[in-house]
């Protein structure tokens, strides 16, 4: 419902899932939001306790919430599709926990120092439809930070990025 705000449990699943159902609903009118806030209330944040992503390859499927790109760096981001959507972390810190290694080579060689180059640099979140906003949290060690692909009007604020591997936000 617009102007409503819903809450995500501290967990990759439960974000997934929130930011699936409101990918699923109709544009939110001029000027309206819906909030994604991460905790179980008003109350409790998800705190100083990294929350692992694992951003996993899924192919041919789409994991919840993600956009399903053909490109393989963005496709099991989580993706703001919408109209107004505000992906507020209220201090979150979001660590990648997936398998490919931080390289800024992205397949344009064959070995780069500890191993093979990654062949995909996996994303937090892609931006897509308008007025979209990520606010009020951490990233770390994601190779590719957020993405703004689609839409116009979106909001990136109070993010911050410790240890990106490629780019914060492209």
């Amino acid at each position: 419902v617009p102007g409503s705000t819903c809450f995500a449990g501290c967990d990759e699943a439960d974000l997934r899932s929130a930011i699936a159902l409101l990918n699923g609903c109709p544009a939110n009118p001029e000027g309206s939001e819906v909030t994604i806030a991460m905790g179980p209330d008003l109350a409790t944040s998800c705190g100083a306790v990294p929350i692992p992503l694992a951003m996993a390859p899924t192919a041919p499927a789409v994991a919840a919430g993600a956009c399903g790109d053909d490109n393989a760096n963005r496709y099991n981001a989580l993706c703001l599709a919408g109209t107004g959507v505000v992906l507020d972390g209220r201090g979150a810190i979001f660590a990648y926990a997936g398998d490919q290694i931080c390289a800024s080579c992205d397949g344009e060689c064959t070995v780069c120092p500890g191993g093979p180059c990654a062949n995909r640099q996996p994303a937090l979140v892609v931006l897509r439809g308008a007025r979209n906003t990520v606010r009020n949290l951490e990233m770390r060690f994601f190779p590719e930070g957020i993405q703004i692909t689609q839409g116009d009007g979106h909001v990136v604020e109070h993010v911050t990025g410790r240890y990106v591997c490629e780019d914060a936000v492209t």
